[in-house]
């Protein structure tokens, strides 16, 4: 995959997908009903295109399945988990961003308290 241009706008039929990931065709297609996660964009005509963020779905499916040894239902508990982990640790950021805000606040506050104290 390290090989290919894989450009943010750029998207990839089944068959350079297939070739960039080492897989046949009818693998994405069976991986595409299995793996929720993965949704390739459909022409009208019905046709395949992979974004790069795709092809990194891909590339992890194919790490758990064919080298980690995954199950198809263990990969996707997996991918499941690991989805879960990144949406939990974003809302735990969004928390303390919160936090450390309203803790800005009150000592704002407590520093104003304390110059009126001292200036009494």
């Amino acid at each position: 995959m390290s090989n290919f241009d894989l450009d943010s706008d750029k998207f990839f039929t089944i068959s350079k997908t297939a070739k960039i990931i080492g897989v046949q065709s009818h693998v994405l297609r069976f991986w595409e009903k299995k793996f929720s996660n993965l949704k390739p964009k459909k022409s009208v005509g019905g046709r395949r295109y992979y974004s790069p963020s795709d092809l990194q779905i891909l590339n992890s499916i194919k790490n758990l399945l064919y080298n980690k040894g995954y199950t198809i239902n263990g990969a996707i508990s997996y991918l499941d988990n690991q989805e879960n982990n990144d949406s939990s640790e974003k809302e735990l950021k969004k928390d303390n961003k919160e936090a450390v805000s309203k803790l800005d606040s009150i000592l704002t506050s407590v520093n104003k308290i304390k110059q009126i104290i001292e200036n009494y």
